[in-house]
């Protein structure tokens, strides 16, 4: 996924890749795309393999003192997880992410997250993502590792729509029952704003009853 991923890099564009399991270490600093040898890139990506506990807090970390070392405010600045997300060791505070998504009042640095697994914990990762403005994405079979991690990567990791909110409105005679949805509210101040990135998809469910 990876080496797929640095065939859709531009010249001039900067990639920094940290691995984490009990610890974070850093694997790849300032790589730029057309300068930094794309050989000694794949070597270390090929190095790459599974290894101990899952300590989210630490990546995270470690993943945001990089990205804040190289940010550029001329250019989109992110960090993407890639986990399962089954934390084991050390916290994560959503607070250290949503610190870092707006800087000198523009966007900042947000967090998308690629969840690994039919059983990644999407409810963990939702909450790391939310805080720092970006989606989720879900990679359970190798065709959606050929999407995420091909064409369709940078595209989702672009914000389309900042903060929306949809409102449903039905007539009098039914009632609303129940919701699918994330969060629910009368009224749009109650809820939360949902950010989209582009090729992005959301569904909604409700479920209505009438008398009549």
């Amino acid at each position: 996924g990876l080496t797929s991923t640095m065939k859709q890099l531009k010249d001039g564009d900067v990639l920094n890749i940290v691995l984490f399991s009990s610890k974070a270490s850093i694997l790849v600093e300032n790589y730029i795309q057309g300068d930094s040898s794309e050989s000694d890139l794949n070597k270390k990506i090929a190095s790459i393999s599974a290894t101990d506990s899952t300590n989210l807090e630490a990546g995270l970390k470690k993943a945001y003192e990089l990205a804040t070392k190289y940010y550029d405010q001329e250019k989109k600045n992110r960090v993407l997880m890639v986990t399962d997300a089954m934390a084991n060791v050390g916290s994560t505070n959503p607070a250290l992410i949503a610190k870092n998504i707006i800087i000198n009042n523009e966007e900042g640095i947000l967090l998308s997250g690629i969840g690994i697994g039919f059983d990644y914990d999407a409810a963990f990762l939702e909450e790391l993502t939310d805080a720092g403005a970006g989606n989720q994405f879900l990679v359970a079979t190798d065709k959606d590792a050929e999407n995420i991690f091909s064409t369709g990567l940078l595209p989702l990791l672009m914000l389309a729509a900042k903060d929306m909110k949809v409102e449903i409105v039905y007539p009098s005679s039914i009632s609303h029952i129940s919701s699918a949805a994330e969060q629910t509210a009368a009224t749009a101040e109650e809820l939360k704003g949902v950010n989209f990135s582009y090729n992005a998809a959301q569904y909604y469910l409700e479920r209505f009853k009438t008398d009549l």
